[in-house]
């Protein structure tokens, strides 16, 4: 009886020392320099936009990155003979849009005769 009541005293003891150490250390936010997200509008951060929460130096590195993703050589445009109701770019069946005057058809690959494909000849 007097066991328990020591460990008990000692456990009480040791809980006590580790909360008045948790309330008096520092917390994350303060060591590591982190700031809320909490927008201009407040709440929990979801609700501003996204130049609310990036520096001004980040937000011009932004152009940059812009410029390194524009398309290498001259522009291309979609024709307005391309965009006319009722054309079709190539009537060749089975060739593709981009290489209609080629000879070869555009996707050669032909799955075996099956019945679940329903092919015209009978199968097993």
């Amino acid at each position: 009886m007097k066991m328990a009541i020591r460990l008990g005293a000692a456990i009480l003891l040791l809980a006590m020392a580790l909360a008045v150490l948790a309330d008096s250390s520092p917390t994350l936010d303060t060591v590591f320099g982190l700031t809320s997200l909490a927008g201009s509008k407040g709440g929990d951060g979801l609700g501003g936009l996204v130049a609310d929460f990036i520096d001004e130096d980040e937000e011009m590195s932004v152009e940059s990155e812009t410029a390194r993703r524009t398309l290498a050589g001259r522009p291309r445009y979609i024709s307005y003979d391309a965009m006319r109701r009722g054309n079709v770019p190539c009537s060749r069946r089975g060739n593709s849009y981009y290489a209609c005057n080629a000879h070869g058809r555009a996707n050669p690959y032909q799955r075996s005769c099956t019945r679940i494909s329903r092919c015209p000849r009978n199968t097993r």
